[in-house]
């Protein structure tokens, strides 16, 4: 199923007036004064993320209803790769953990060389 983003950019239709709309925002969405300047400042800002397709156009509706024009932008969740190759292998493959045939120690970590020699001393 395609998600969407809702972006917003500070756009408003011909039916309002700016000060209009940026009252209806901060009433609606119960943003402050910095929040309301960031949302009308000519930058895209992603409203949401991840929403369905209903989801996304009932809020785009609502944006529309208060003044604003908004943005859907359909998320590509798959990436284009190769049969049987992941983004991510390493969920797929566990590390596998090397351990030294001889000492039964896991390489790369060193033990105290006391203990070391302490066991040696003892086999002996």
């Amino acid at each position: 199923m395609t998600q969407f983003h809702l972006l917003f950019s500070g756009e408003i239709t011909d039916e309002f007036d700016i000060n209009t709309v940026k009252s209806n925002f901060k009433q609606h969405f119960q943003l402050s004064e910095v929040q309301i300047d960031d949302h009308f400042s000519g930058h895209e800002i992603i409203i949401k993320n991840d929403l369905t397709q209903v989801d996304a156009l009932e809020l785009a509706l609502q944006i529309d209803k208060l003044g604003g024009v908004s943005y859907l932008i359909p998320i590509e969740n798959e990436s284009i790769l190769p049969d049987g190759i992941t983004a991510d292998r390493r969920k797929e493959q566990k590390r596998r953990i090397k351990i030294d045939r001889r000492t039964g120690y896991r390489t790369g970590i060193n033990a105290d060389r006391r203990v070391l020699s302490a066991d040696r001393r003892n086999k002996t």
